[in-house]
């Protein structure tokens, strides 16, 4: 995408926010979010790096996954999750959620990005019949509106970055992982996903919105929905909240209750 056709289209989806509320403020977000790495990309040139944006790939139990980016090359198959956020941002690998602090001194937890792009990564082997991860790196990709203040990552294959050291992160791996053979074949494969038509994103949303339905059942059930144990009520120095009574192996927490 050229810079001048890039701006345009920011032109039209603003016009339509402001004027219809097309698109809802986080969506909005979202979306250019995207965009902007995107157009950021497409800066690595075409004679190392093939880029694939917005791909939504099916899964053999019948779910779908989306994955904002994907840049194959030689040198690996970068999987790419934008987050287009604000704040400062904490967490770790291992954590299941993340956190995200605001100059008003709110905070908001947000699900750890590193284990949503992972099961990107999976469906992902899964589509190329790829059994070798060594070759998969991934990259969570934060906008400028966000900081990084404190996030601990020691997996190697794994990259949690500011949007404005996206191109030398991906630059910065030089050793050959993939055969000429491969990367002209997975290319071949990802055009062909990469024509999504409408129906496969319908399923996709659809997806989604059945996944949070059945944990918003099993919360009203009080069962966790990440272990499938009781959910109880709990309490801390910042007041009550409803967890996992699996706690510690289980640490799924619902909201604070006061």
């Amino acid at each position: 995408m050229l810079a001048g056709e890039f701006i345009s289209l920011l032109i039209v989806v603003v016009a339509f926010a402001v004027v219809g509320n097309v698109l809802n403020s986080k969506g909005l977000k979202g979306f250019l979010g995207e965009a902007s790495v995107s157009l950021m990309l497409s800066r690595l040139g075409v004679e190392n790096y093939t880029i694939f944006n917005d791909l939504t790939i099916r899964k053999p139990d019948g779910g779908t996954s989306q994955i904002d980016h994907v840049v194959v090359s030689n040198f690996g198959i970068f999987v790419i999750e934008t987050k287009n956020y604000q704040g400062w941002i904490f967490g770790d690998e291992w954590q299941e959620q993340w956190t995200q602090s605001f100059r008003n001194g709110k905070k908001k937890r947000i699900s750890n990005p590193i284990h949503q792009n992972y099961g990107h990564i999976k469906a992902l082997m899964e589509y190329l019949g790829e059994e070798d991860e060594s070759m998969f790196y991934s990259i969570i990709c934060f906008g400028s509106r966000a900081t990084l203040k404190k996030v601990s990552v020691n997996n190697p294959q794994v990259k949690v970055i500011s949007s404005r050291s996206l191109i030398s992160t991906i630059k910065s791996y030089k050793e050959m992982k993939v055969s000429y053979f491969r990367l002209n074949r997975y290319g071949l494969m990802l055009e062909k996903i990469g024509r999504t038509d409408r129906t496969t994103r319908k399923e996709h949303i659809e997806h989604v919105k059945q996944a949070i339905q059945v944990k918003k059942n099993k919360v009203a059930a009080d069962i966790c929905p990440k272990c499938g144990e009781d959910l109880v009520i709990r309490k801390s120095k910042f007041g009550s909240f409803k967890g996992c009574s699996n706690y510690p192996s289980c640490r799924f927490v619902v909201k604070r209750l006061g």
